[in-house]
């Protein structure tokens, strides 16, 4: 190859450096993208566990729509064997205030054997929802436990 020649492939490769940097900026910044909403998309999971009463209050300081939640209910290592089923509450803690705050779901009779998972399908979760919130709200799940028994909760938050 010839130092000409060799120097007319360098130009070439030089003339389409910016293009090709250009397109693979592009493509990382495109991934980026597509990361960043997978993982806004992604709920955001909120534990707890108790053996009092369980009351829970959850939000992420920006708007947000409920996407689940799950609560296994367990008999105390020890603790009293008496199952009591209770019904579990969802509610809304407004923003706007008290005059705003509502029962958004009841599921009757949970306890010991019989768990919650309350998943909200994609037409429910579709926007606008009425399980989107704005950033002063907050959801709260309720369930009286007479007996002590071990409870644990996940909620699941998602961005709007």
């Amino acid at each position: 190859m010839s130092a000409t020649h060799a120097g007319n492939e360098l130009s070439e490769i030089a003339a389409l450096a910016p293009e090709l940097i250009a397109t693979r900026a592009s493509q990382e910044l495109g991934a980026t993208d597509a990361e960043t909403e997978r993982r806004r998309r992604q709920p955001a999971s909120l534990f707890r566990t108790g053996r009092a009463d369980l009351d829970v209050t959850v939000g992420l300081n920006r708007p947000f729509k409920l996407v689940f939640v799950r609560i296994h209910f367990a008999v105390a290592e020890g603790g009293n064997q008496t199952v009591v089923f209770n019904d579990v509450t969802v509610s809304l803690d407004s923003g706007r205030g008290e005059e705003y705050d509502a029962t958004l779901f009841v599921s009757a009779q949970r306890g010991i054997d019989r768990d919650l998972n309350m998943t909200l399908s994609r037409e429910e979760l579709a926007d606008p929802s009425g399980w989107s919130f704005g950033r002063q709200d907050r959801v709260r799940v309720r369930w009286a436990n007479p007996v002590g028994a071990r409870w644990g909760v996940e909620i699941g938050l998602g961005e709007i």
